[in-house]
């Protein structure tokens, strides 16, 4: 009889356990490293909750007061971003609340983030339709997360920090 207790203890830990992480959702993370040797780094964090996609982006070493964009590629490939190996900008959303086509240069963003003084950037927000979920063509998992510094005059900007985006297993 006392060696079913801990298996019965173990039954309800395992259930708790699993009911705790499909109440939380769903999380992905991406750890954004320099590319040629510049200092920009950072982290991205996507937790999906309903329809929305909440992201919280930390990141330093960046050009004070400077904007940056964030930017989602189709292949996982931070080898050589510079070069190709991350493919085109994917289509994440699968919502368009604009109703207007969206411009090729639109195509992948995450949106725009400015460093503070300290050259850091510390934001959150939510985007509709992005998913980390269900099937491949539809999902951000896997994928590149590219942050480019954009110029005064540049529409898209250069590259600097690449980061894969993969499931997060702590919250």
């Amino acid at each position: 009889m006392q060696s079913k207790y801990p298996l019965k203890l173990f039954v309800q830990f395992s259930i708790s356990l699993v009911a705790c992480l499909l109440c939380l959702g769903c999380s992905a993370v991406s750890v954004l490293a320099p590319i040629d040797d510049k200092l920009s780094n950072g982290v991205v964090r996507f937790y999906e909750d309903g329809k929305y996609l909440k992201t919280r982006v930390y990141l330093t070493n960046l050009t004070p007061l400077n904007t940056y964009s964030l930017r989602i590629y189709s292949v996982g490939d931070c080898r050589d971003p510079l070069k190709g190996s991350i493919g085109q900008p994917f289509d994440h959303t699968t919502h368009n609340l604009q109703r207007h086509a969206i411009e090729a240069n639109e195509i992948g963003s995450l949106g725009a983030v400015t460093a503070d003084e300290n050259g850091s950037v510390k934001s959150q927000f939510m985007i509709l339709g992005s998913k980390l979920t269900g099937p491949r063509s539809e999902s951000i998992l896997g994928r590149s997360l590219i942050l480019i510094a954009k110029g005064q005059n540049e529409v898209i900007g250069r590259a600097i920090a690449c980061g894969l985006i993969s499931k997060n297993s702590t919250l």
